[in-house]
């Protein structure tokens, strides 16, 4: 047997394709699914304004200052998404 023969017995078998159910990153629906229906109950359990009130910010520095951020960041941006609903 020649040398090169002799690794062959050493290579892993070829499996069949992976399960694509199990894929992550961007292929990954269940994830997806998931996160639909936790927002969604959240959504319906009327939780939204509670939490709305929750990340508000706590002085009116620190709202000075998450808006002085949103300014900077928007001045780099191509402009406001015409599909974005704001209050």
């Amino acid at each position: 047997m020649s040398e090169s023969n002799k690794n062959v017995s050493n290579v892993p078998p070829v499996t069949a394709s992976p399960d694509l159910s199990k894929i992550k990153g961007e292929g990954d629906y269940e994830s997806a699914r998931r996160y639909n229906e936790a927002t969604k109950k959240f959504v319906e359990a009327d939780k939204v304004d509670d939490a709305v009130k929750k990340a508000a910010p706590p002085s009116a520095k620190e709202a000075k200052e998450l808006e002085a951020a949103e300014q900077k960041g928007l001045e780099r941006s191509k402009g406001e998404d015409p599909s974005a609903k704001r209050p």
